[in-house]
């Protein structure tokens, strides 16, 4: 059994925003009925391979979760610009760095190795990056970010309202941790620590349950999901959580748009393809249109109506 340690602990910082104070305003979680991020995107699950990129991984997955297209995310994009020494990341710095740099889409910025699970040394290359990687990523970053208490309720809050939570958790070579429920360690002394995205929460034969996406590949757990229950969710073996508040700025599309317009909805909409944003409507976003309705099984005409309104605001 591998030992990960790739999640660096935060530092505390009174400058933190917290959840808690955002949840005041928020009805609890409802146990009876659950949540399941799966409902909506089913998240492509990675495998790190020997790499300590968790936090990357981590983030990634949430990172598509939270993208209204639901592109996937590049794990190697965000852990090549956060990883510090001989490995590992710390959360805040994730967070951080998709806020002002946002989510590189897999497709310009691979995860694996020659198609293979990849090596420490390749996730540590910031110069694989392109700059069409780092412009396109740039339309997809997160507003705000929070920290969350380290309580099943509070965690299974955030994972509702905000589509879901990255915990740094604890482990130990106790050999469950390959499958669908890990239990915690016996004690704090020989674990490793590990980044995990969560993304569901409910009750498994009357105890309330978080589940997360590991990045050991799919024959771990249930599919690459696990499950952990309230007796594991308590300090020292969770010792941090982070939800990305409000996720991506999401513009809601009212006006017909098309080209040769010249507007700020224009301007929102080039944002959200990727496209220069100058507000005309030109050649570019027009194409651009075309290929996201194309891509979204509607009629590519360019024209931004109310049916591509309707995809463009889900």
């Amino acid at each position: 059994m591998e030992i990960y340690t790739g999640a660096i602990k935060d530092i505390k910082d009174k400058r933190d925003y917290q959840f808690s104070d955002i949840a005041k305003s928020l009805p609890p979680f409802d146990w009876t009925k659950g949540y399941d991020i799966e409902d909506t995107i089913k998240l492509n699950i990675k495998d790190q391979g020997v790499s300590s990129s968790c936090g990357g991984q981590a983030w990634s997955y949430y990172g598509q979760a939270l993208d209204p297209d639901f592109e996937e995310k590049s794990a190697k994009f965000i852990y090549s610009q956060t990883f510090v020494g001989d490995g590992g990341s710390a959360g805040r710095t994730n967070c951080d760095l998709v806020i002002n740099k946002g989510w590189g889409d897999e497709k310009y910025t691979t995860s694996y190795q020659n198609g293979l699970p990849p090596s420490e040394f390749f996730m540590e290359r910031p110069q694989d990056i392109t700059p069409q990687a780092f412009s396109d990523a740039l339309k997809d970053r997160g507003l705000s970010y929070a920290n969350v208490n380290i309580d099943i309720d509070s965690i299974a809050q955030a994972i509702q309202e905000n589509k879901g939570c990255v915990i740094g958790l604890a482990g130990s070579n106790n050999g469950t941790w390959r499958t669908k429920f890990p239990t915690k360690p016996s004690s704090i002394q020989g674990t490793w620590n590990h980044w995990l995205y969560c993304g569901k929460a409910k009750m498994i034969n009357g105890k309330k349950y978080i589940g997360f996406a590991n990045s050991w590949g799919v024959s771990t757990g249930e599919n690459g999901w696990q499950y952990i229950s309230e007796d594991y969710i308590k300090y020292p073996f969770i010792w941090s959580a982070w939800t990305m508040v409000y996720g991506f700025p999401l513009f809601k599309f009212t006006k017909i748009l098309k080209f040769g317009m010249t507007n700020s909805d224009v301007k929102e909409l080039q944002k959200r393809l990727g496209v220069i944003q100058t507000g005309f409507f030109g050649v570019l976003t027009r194409k651009a249109v075309i290929n996201y309705q194309l891509s979204h099984g509607l009629k590519g005409d360019g024209v931004v109506g109310p049916v591509t309104i309707a995809v463009l605001n889900k």
